[in-house]
């Protein structure tokens, strides 16, 4: 095939669109299940072009399972022990 010919080539690309977040809502917890519901339940009314993350620092209480059971939307890292705010 010569240069001429390689031109008139119509080559189809498959592509795959995936819509990303226009923002990323991070939620530091720590013994937080008096709060976090009511955080988490505001989020969810709001226009979703956007994910939500919870990085729980080893709760003792029931912050954790709130957010699993109750709140599927949201990106959970549950640290197993207490890394702090910052």
């Amino acid at each position: 095939m010569n240069i001429a010919s390689a031109s008139k080539v119509k080559i189809k690309l498959r592509t795959t669109v995936y819509k990303m977040p226009t923002v990323s809502i991070s939620i530091v917890t720590w013994n937080s299940a008096g709060e976090i519901r009511d955080c988490l339940s505001t989020l969810a009314d709001l226009p979703h072009n956007w994910e939500v993350w919870v990085i729980d620092n080893n709760s003792s209480d029931d912050t954790v399972e709130i957010v699993r059971r109750e709140f599927t939307f949201v990106k959970l890292i549950a640290n197993p022990d207490n890394k702090g705010f910052a």
